[in-house]
């Protein structure tokens, strides 16, 4: 599998399972995300955006680091400019690293991506340290699970884009069976890992029809 990490120019949390992500990972600075490279002790392997939103101690400090410079008016934003970078390099993963906090906007598109890239067939993730989110999506009749692992007692939330068709959640504090979710129902928040499931720590989540985003706690 090749594995890219972009770094976005959102919140960070330094975490051990945040550095977990990097292991084997190519790394992509997109534009102000740089900032988060000398944090986490790593070098970029690439530099891409519109620069307008890194500054000059950045320029002259990652001056060797080769990079892609696109106009300030165009059509697609710098993280949507790496995700494709990524993709025509062969990705078979990718991270968004730091692509919360700030902008409300930005925050969201971040997380459809997630589920465009889920349906593309690629396996994707969001994390900012404190947070991790997972993309779920089912359709054409097809049933899709997702799988993660965390510590009993960790708090997820399950969040859906659309209505949610036959959801079912095993290893949590308040399982469902093949449940019919409406859009906007908060039935689905905060909900704890327990353990129960077959595998201890693994939380099983099912779905027959929609899309959506997993949110899982990650303080470890």
């Amino acid at each position: 599998m090749t594995k890219y990490v972009l770094l976005l120019n959102g919140d960070l949390t330094v975490t051990n399972c945040l550095k977990n992500y990097l292991d084997g990972a190519s790394i992509i600075a997109v534009d102000g995300g740089i900032r988060h490279a000398e944090t986490l002790g790593i070098a970029p392997e690439f530099w891409l955006g519109d620069f307008d939103s890194s500054d000059e101690t950045a320029n002259g400090r990652w001056s060797e680091i080769s990079r892609l410079k696109f106009p300030r008016e165009k059509n697609d934003s710098d993280g949507a400019l790496a995700i494709d970078y990524a993709i025509e390099h062969g990705a078979s993963e990718i991270v968004l690293l730091a692509a919360g906090g700030g902008r409300c906007d930005m925050v969201l598109v971040h997380h459809l991506q997630l589920i465009d890239l889920a349906k593309r067939g690629i396996k994707c993730s969001a994390m900012c340290g404190a947070q991790e989110v997972l993309p779920i999506y089912a359709c054409g009749g097809i049933e899709q699970t997702l799988t993660f692992e965390a510590g009993s007692g960790c708090g997820f939330s399950i969040i859906g884009f659309s209505d949610f068709v036959g959801l079912t959640v095993k290893g949590a504090k308040w399982p469902l069976e093949q449940e019919n979710v409406k859009l906007g129902s908060t039935l689905t928040l905060s909900n704890e890992v327990t353990g129960a499931n077959e595998a201890a720590g693994c939380v099983q989540v099912e779905l027959s029809s929609g899309y959506g985003v997993v949110v899982v706690d990650r303080t470890e």
